[in-house]
């Protein structure tokens, strides 16, 4: 991953947004430009556009070993989080929704849209851990639920939650006509941490371009089987999403997908950084690490997403303090920051108090371990201030 915006700045908030990928971002912008025609439009310009796309929808499949056919392209995260929720109203009544209580803002707020035009939503909260449990999920169960939604990894905490127990677990309520579809939120999970689809059998997953580099407003869904959208329009994307392709952001979210997608060595990366980060902060006084039990080099954390919460200053106190120095963190999801609140933490457990004096810090291939040490020595000067 190339660069920063400012040689003087220590970015550490990829959770919200990772630097943009200069060497991919150029090569699926001039490949686009050389392909500028419409790849609904059957003249060579547009032809030139579709082999574009599909190459994008092949190398996407192959870095998340699926077939090409259950690749469909959107607009980012968001949109793909909502596709199977939207999709729900096309049941003839409302059933019921299961939700952890730590998702992303994303499905949280769709599934209250729902909600209101009489979907029953169940909520399971995270253990203290930020960990989910299959068998809680499984008490939820019930003859209308439709459709059950879980983020891989936490996109606050870095829980990597148990999906494939998960998963196993919804499967043993189908059957004799009765279907329960399974949703991963895997923004934070794809090129992030070791993805397996093919064990994980969600029957729908969602994926972020800019989490990994790649151009902003563009992400994909994999959809198992017979995707079927609410929302009606062109044959783009077989009929499933409609709306005049992004070509060059498709290509861009490939490339980045290749790129990261069960990179090891880059997981082996981020591990050490995590471990040294987490070490040091336990060193500072005041400050904890959330959750409590979370071990250095733990594997059931993202490596690249800490929360800490440090005593006597609130989140957004030391969010502004470190961005003094030069040093972006944010207190949360970027997409509920302006709300000052912290529903991931509290769903946890974690008292009020502590959760509005939390943080998030997140990381990337290009953080360096100078950036890591300068920001724990930023946080012992600013944490002296305060007690």
């Amino acid at each position: 991953m190339n660069g920063k915006n400012d040689i003087n700045t220590i970015y550490l908030d990829w959770a919200a947004t990772a630097p943009r990928d200069r060497e991919i971002i150029k090569k699926a912008v001039d490949l686009d430009a050389a392909a500028f025609g419409n790849p609904s439009s059957i003249h060579n310009e547009g032809k030139k556009a579709t082999a574009l796309l599909s190459e994008a929808r092949e190398r996407a499949a192959s870095a998340l070993k699926v077939k090409q056919e259950k690749i469909f392209f959107t607009s980012g995260g968001t949109e793909s989080n909502h596709i199977p929720l939207l999709s729900l109203l096309l049941k003839p009544s409302p059933g019921s929704i299961i939700v952890s209580g730590g998702e992303h803002p994303s499905i949280i707020n769709q599934c209250n849209v729902l909600k209101n035009r009489g979907w029953k939503v169940e909520c399971v909260n995270p253990g203290k851990d930020g960990k989910l449990s299959p068998e809680r999920i499984s008490e939820k169960i019930s003859t209308g639920t439709a459709l059950v939604l879980v983020q891989a990894v936490n996109n606050e905490t870095g829980a990597i939650q148990p999906v494939k127990e998960i998963s196993e677990t919804i499967r043993q309520f189908s059957g004799c006509g009765r279907t329960i579809k399974f949703h991963v939120d895997g923004v934070q999970a794809a090129g992030k941490i070791p993805v397996d689809l093919n064990t994980w059998d969600p029957d729908s997953f969602s994926v972020s371009g800019h989490k990994l580099g790649a151009m902003r407003g563009t992400g994909l869904i994999y959809v198992k089987n017979n995707p079927e959208n609410f929302l009606k329009g062109g044959e783009q994307e077989s009929g499933f999403r409609p709306g005049t392709e992004n070509v060059a952001g498709a290509y861009s979210l490939a490339l980045a997908l290749e790129k990261h997608m069960n990179n090891m060595e880059e997981f082996s990366l981020g591990k050490q950084m995590a471990g040294e980060f987490i070490t040091g902060l336990k060193k500072i006084k005041g400050a904890l690490i959330i959750p409590e039990n979370r071990e250095p080099e733990s594997c059931e954390y993202s490596p690249w997403i800490i929360q800490a919460a440090f005593a006597s200053i609130p989140g957004e106190v030391m969010v502004r303090s470190l961005a003094e120095k030069g040093i972006c963190i944010s207190t949360g999801s970027a997409c509920s920051s302006k709300k000052n609140s912290r529903p991931v933490l509290l769903a946890m457990g974690i008292p009020p108090e502590t959760a509005r004096n939390g943080v998030r810090f997140s990381f990337g291939p290009a953080t360096k371990r100078e950036e890591i040490l300068l920001t724990l020595e930023a946080l012992k000067e600013i944490t002296a201030r305060f007690n």
